[in-house]
């Protein structure tokens, strides 16, 4: 019999990093479908599916907060064409 897996902090953010991770390339790879329907908003995104957007964080936030989607759970994201540089 394999013994369980203890499950860490440190596991649990690894795995939000990773999905984080996953969103952030998603929104990347679909950017300019987004910015057709979601410019100068933000977005929330859960696996491949924007789950709420708003036109300030804190609309944003509120709309999560009435669905009931945990803000750890979703990564957001501005939209807009300006080019960022890092």
């Amino acid at each position: 019999m394999c013994p369980a897996l203890e499950v860490t902090d440190d596991d649990l953010e690894v795995r939000m990093l990773l999905r984080a991770n996953a969103e952030l390339n998603w929104i990347s790879g679909h950017y300019g479908e987004i910015l057709k329907k979601f410019e100068n908003q933000f977005i929330a995104v859960s696996g491949t599916n924007i789950v709420a957007n708003g036109s300030s964080i804190d609309n944003l936030l509120s709309k999560l907060n009435a669905e009931g989607i945990d803000i750890k759970s979703v990564t957001t994201e501005y939209i807009t064409k300006l080019v960022r540089i890092l």
